[in-house]
């Protein structure tokens, strides 16, 4: 038997350790306490320190709150027939703030100048003019002249259809930062109609934004972009009682920026509602009368100033202001219409003459005895005889005024000067504004020695001429029967009229009677006035003098197409008046300004209508402006008070 032999494994060698460095271990130790100081110091800040704002913010992210605009207050006439209503509108919004943008931003490639275009927030925009059926070009001009913070969305297209509406909510993954919002909008009952008194609303611009004016609005009626403001007419001058004050929207949104779920909601106020002094049924019948050829009605209640109805042809459609139109569309169908001939100075002719009875009168040049001989011409100086319609014989004030005998006023204001005249001129209101509470009137001009010194120096060192600075006694001439340097508003002529009709009282104009809060009429925030301008200081006897040549002009002579009969009487005055300048240089104006009374009563209704001719036109006061001014007056005593 065989011996087994045992296994002893072969011994291994030691192995050799070092000691651990005390200072390796220090060094890693300090190093993971300083890593875990930090990350507890991160933790700290995020969430102590900044927790609240990062909650703030994570909010936002998911919630989105929108201004809401509000309603413009709506305009009735003196009888509470609307005027300017409201209407809604689907607008489309771009959010600058939520389109994309590249992860990382192009840099400018010069020190100093801007940054090239990001790629993706371009091809963003091209997809939204094109889905939004605008020109890149239009959309980049609106975003050009954004205003506000870059949070407040902006209009890119006003009023689409429900079938683009459509067409956007189908896209709106597709495209964030797209909203369609529905906005109020004007809305006019009758086209073209008080055109020049209403006004109109435009988007507020980067000079509004700056007006000192508008920082005075309470702060919940400031402007801010996009926002519409009141551009001409009594929109304007009543922008802050119109103006509503805007309400608040706010509701949770998805990762896109799609509404989600509505969290709260302050409904926005409409603004005041604003009672005009204007009666629909006296403008409608001066429109008709007008029959749109160029030139202007005006009528004003004697008694306080009140305007009746303010008519300025050609006018437009404001519903064109609602909308955005080209260059092309305005040119054709707005510009046209824009200037408000009402509130524009033009030679007065002969209606002048009853500014300078009254001065003649006033200052003692004109008596019962003051009687002159008209021949049909008269020699001034060594200039061109001055000349008159026709032969009148020996003449005095009533006649003179009732004929329109420009051989006896030449006489007149010759004997007057320039310097009394103009007194006069200025008493009666004109050489500047009525101080009308509608914007854009002019004043006029009332020539006397310095004005024509001043005007001569000017054209002479402008255009080169050889104009005298002396004033002849011919200008005097012509300033007696409004031709000359003399020009006034149609606004003004009525007026004259109104202060004749009153016995001598100037009043401001207005056209605005009151305005109210928009649910409750007896909260009168605005209430109108009369305020004088200025007071003529002639007798009764001399007023009646004056009425009785205004008066005999409609029964027998230049002014009879004005009569109206049925115990309603008329006294006014015609007026002719060459055109100084433009195509139809030379062309007459026709003018006629009066008032109407019935009998027994006071007058409550002054009216003065201005005919401009154009492409060959030519007018004589008492042919076509007298019977307008008729319709006007029937139309008041006939209809309106009824």
């Amino acid at each position: 038997m065989r011996r087994r032999q045992r296994f002893t494994p072969l011994p291994t060698p030691a192995v050799v350790t070092d000691e651990l460095n005390p200072l390796r271990v220090s060094g890693f130790s300090a190093l993971l306490g300083g890593l875990f100081f930090l990350l507890i110091a991160r933790l700290w800040l995020l969430q102590i320190v900044r927790g609240d704002a990062f909650h703030e913010e994570a909010a936002e992210n998911r919630s989105r709150v929108v201004r809401t605009i509000a309603p413009r207050g709506i305009i009735v006439d003196a009888k509470g027939r609307l005027l300017v209503t409201n209407g809604t509108q689907f607008s489309v919004y771009l959010h600058l703030d939520q389109m994309p943008r590249s992860a990382k931003r192009p840099k400018a490639k010069v020190k100093g100048e801007p940054p090239p275009p990001d790629p993706v927030t371009e091809a963003y925009k091209d997809r939204v003019a094109q889905l939004v059926e605008i020109t890149r070009a239009e959309l980049d001009k609106t975003i050009v002249a954004k205003q506000g913070a870059i949070s407040e969305p902006i209009p890119i297209r006003d009023n689409i259809d429900r079938h683009l509406m459509a067409r956007l909510y189908e896209r709106q993954d597709d495209l964030q930062g797209i909203s369609v919002e529905v906005v109020p909008v004007r809305k006019y009952p009758v086209a073209s109609h008080a055109t020049h008194i209403l006004g109109y609303t435009a988007l507020v611009s980067a000079d509004d934004l700056k007006n000192k004016d508008l920082e005075d609005y309470p702060d919940e009626k400031r402007y801010r972009g996009g926002d519409y403001i009141g551009r001409a007419g009594v929109e304007k001058s009543y922008d802050e009682l119109l103006r509503g004050t805007s309400g608040m929207e706010s509701f949770e949104v998805d990762a896109r920026g799609r509404r989600r779920k509505e969290v709260a909601r302050e409904p926005a106020q409409a603004g005041a509602t604003l009672t005009l002094t204007v009666d629909q049924t006296i403008q409608e019948a001066a429109e008709k009368a007008l029959g749109g050829r160029a030139g202007a009605v005006v009528a004003v209640d004697p008694r306080d100033g009140r305007v009746l109805a303010m008519v300025s042809a050609p006018t437009y459609d404001l519903s064109w202001r609602t909308q955005r139109f080209s260059d092309d569309d305005y040119t054709k169908f707005v510009a046209p219409g824009e200037m408000n001939r009402a509130m524009r100075p033009f030679p007065p002719g002969s209606t002048f003459k009853i500014i300078t009875s009254a001065a003649g009168l006033g200052e003692g040049k004109i008596g019962d005895g003051t009687y002159y001989t008209c021949s049909g011409v008269l020699p001034i100086g060594k200039g061109k005889p001055k000349k008159c319609d026709a032969v009148h014989g020996t003449i005095g004030l009533t006649d003179a005024l009732a004929h329109s005998c420009d051989i006896f006023y030449y006489h007149v204001g010759m004997n007057l000067g320039v310097e009394k005249m103009a007194l006069w001129a200025r008493r009666f209101g004109l050489d500047h504004a009525s101080g009308i509470d509608l914007p854009g009137e002019m004043g006029g001009i009332i020539p006397d020695a310095e004005w024509k010194a001043h005007w001569a120096a000017s054209v002479n060192k402008k255009k080169g001429w050889h104009e005298s600075p002396m004033w002849f006694p011919g200008d005097s001439a012509n300033t007696a029967i409004g031709q000359g340097f003399v020009t006034a508003t149609p606004l003004q002529m009525a007026l004259v009229a109104s202060a004749i009709a009153n016995g001598g009282t100037v009043f401001e104009p207005r056209v605005v009677a009151k305005a109210t809060a928009p649910n409750d009429p007896k909260d009168v925030l605005y209430q109108l006035t009369p305020k004088v301008h200025s007071e003529l200081k002639l007798t009764p006897e001399q007023i009646d003098r004056i009425r009785r040549g205004m008066r005999a002009c409609v029964t027998s002579g230049t002014g009879r197409s004005a009569e109206v009969g049925c115990g309603i009487r008329v006294y006014g005055k015609t007026g002719s008046a060459e055109k100084q300048s433009g195509k139809d240089k030379g062309a007459n104006y026709g003018w006629f300004t009066c008032y109407g009374l019935h009998e027994g009563q006071p007058s409550e209704i002054a009216v003065c209508v201005m005919l401009e001719p154009v492409k060959g036109q030519n007018f004589h006061g008492g042919e076509v402006a007298a019977p307008v001014a008729r319709q006007v007056i029937e139309a008041y005593y006939f209809k309106a008070k009824k």
